[in-house]
């Protein structure tokens, strides 16, 4: 699986598989379109629709865009969870990118009103200005005189709608579908002017999440503060995560946390395939612009996991843990390491100065399944499920791709945050 993941990774058939879809392309006779998956009770999809039009002259293309509702429960295991994060999510990029965002949002999914802006939206879907005004009128709680119902026919359209996007291989709003690949909100678009703009490179518009990350003089009232972070030893996102985090805390001087979660997997929860292929290809191109080595994968579900957290323990008390951590993240991320077996783990050890003669008999204690239950509590008490997860003083975000937010706040000690 590892030589997969690497070929599945490389630049090699990156540009092998978007050479065949031009092709076609061209062979149809067709223009460059995006394919842009819009929800009316989507946050992330708000924003999208406010800047489409400049990304649309920016990058020369067109745009068709395609109105889905419904989430799909198995994608979206904790839905109430991910709206209340969503919504306020939102609020931070709206603010970085200087966008609409209301003051007070829709404090509740109200299913008549959301079919309401739905039936108006599928009969707008060509024109973009009236879909931008509906969900003007959506997320600023405009009042409604008479509520529309959904009929027969919108909903047999939603349902091709959301049948070709799980055709296309993905499952969720704010997402643009461009010859096989897939961008998600604002927050993928520079990968997209990337592919269709690269002599413009030096003047994206929307890389603001990274602009200047890592290039700030610590604050003196940042010395010493403590970020902790909610971290999986499977999850890829976590990885690039740590890697940052690491790199920030030092710029800082401050110090990182660290509480491990069992992967979603190992507590029950599904991760269907769209799911996992969506993760692993987002991850090779955000570790790439990162400059973060990713794509010899050896997934460490099981075994490999339960190695690392046997160890996490002994590791702190060496006040290695974080050593511990990049060097059993970077194994299986990067360098096809087996942590399952005993010379995988034994390599990830020693190289980060741990002993492995003490390390070995603790490998198959059990210790760890009560302080990894109770790190998931509390993150679950913060409102939220999955990882990586960032907290310092009251911001909490979600995402290797919010550490900017946890830098703002590291700079500006007199804001309140607020997640």
């Amino acid at each position: 699986m590892p030589w997969v993941a690497r070929l599945l990774s490389s630049n090699g058939f990156l540009k092998t598989k978007r050479a065949f879809f031009a092709a076609k392309r061209h062979l149809q006779n067709k223009e460059k379109t995006l394919d842009v998956y819009l929800s009316i009770s989507d946050p992330y999809s708000y924003l999208l629709i406010q800047v489409l039009p400049t990304l649309i002259e920016r990058l020369h293309v067109k745009a068709k865009i395609i109105i889905v509702r419904d989430k799909q429960p198995e994608m979206f295991p904790k839905e109430n969870q991910w709206q209340t994060n969503a919504t306020n999510d939102a609020r931070h990029l709206a603010k970085l990118y200087q966008l609409t965002y209301p003051i007070n949002p829709p404090a509740a999914l109200d299913i008549d009103v959301i079919n309401h802006y739905t039936v108006q939206l599928l009969k707008a879907a060509n024109n973009i200005d009236r879909c931008q005004t509906l969900f003007d009128q959506y997320w600023h709680n405009e009042p409604i005189s008479h509520r529309i119902a959904l009929d027969a026919t919108q909903h047999a359209t939603l349902l091709d709608n959301q049948k070709r996007q799980q055709k296309q291989g993905h499952y969720s709003s704010a997402m643009i579908y461009f010859e096989g690949e897939w961008y998600w909100g604002l927050d993928r678009l520079i990968h997209l002017e990337h592919r269709l703009a690269v002599h413009q490179a030096s003047a994206n518009l929307f890389n603001r999440q990274n602009n200047g990350f890592l290039q700030r003089a610590p604050h003196a009232n940042s010395l010493g503060q403590t970020i902790t972070m909610y971290y999986s030893a499977r999850s890829p996102y976590s990885y690039l995560g740590l890697e940052k985090a690491v790199k920030l805390c030092r710029q800082h001087q401050c110090r990182l946390e660290i509480k491990p979660v069992l992967p979603m997997l190992m507590r029950g929860l599904q991760v269907p395939h769209a799911k996992k292929m969506y993760i692993f290809n987002d991850t090779r191109r955000e570790a790439e612009l990162a400059d973060i080595p990713y794509g010899y994968v050896a997934d460490p579900l099981g075994k490999a996991v339960e190695n690392c957290y046997a160890l996490f323990d002994y590791a702190c008390e060496q006040n290695k843990e974080i050593d511990f951590l990049l060097s059993f993240g970077r194994a299986v991320n990067s360098q096809g390491m087996d942590a399952s077996s005993s010379h995988g783990i034994r390599k990830i050890v020693e190289r980060c100065g741990l002993d492995w003669e003490k390390a070995q008999p603790l490998l198959e204690t059990t210790h760890w399944h009560h302080w990894a239950e109770q790190n998931q509590q509390a993150l679950s008490e913060l409102g939220l499920w999955g990882v990586p997860c960032f907290q310092y003083r009251d911001l909490v975000t979600w995402g290797q791709d919010r550490l900017w937010l946890i830098e703002q706040a590291l700079q500006n000690q007199t804001t309140v945050w607020r997640n």
